[in-house]
């Protein structure tokens, strides 16, 4: 089986200047929003977060609500949105999230 391609995700991100979102690749704009302090970006969903945030919350391409979870530092994504991991505020640590309740 082969790696989905571009072709295959019904939407693609983008950031530009304090602003990002979603759109499909057949050209409509789903999701636009202004980037609160940072934002994690990944094809499946986006964080956006304040500068320290203890709770954060994950959003699907359209901006709805997905799940919630306590963070410990600067929120990262890995490309399909499935893997969470934290950032220490000091840039010292990194420490695996779980989605798990």
């Amino acid at each position: 089986m082969r790696d989905p391609g571009p072709e295959d995700r019904p939407f693609s991100w983008f950031r530009a200047g304090r602003q990002f979102g979603y759109f499909s690749l057949a050209g409509e704009l789903h999701y636009i929003d202004r980037i609160l302090y940072d934002v994690a970006l990944s094809d499946s969903g986006f964080i956006n977060f304040a500068r320290i945030s203890e709770n954060i919350v994950f959003r699907d391409p359209n901006g709805d609500f997905q799940y919630g979870f306590k963070n410990y530092g600067y929120p990262v994504l890995d490309r399909e949105g499935k893997r969470l991991f934290s950032v220490s505020t000091d840039l010292g640590g990194l420490k695996s999230i779980s989605r798990e309740r």
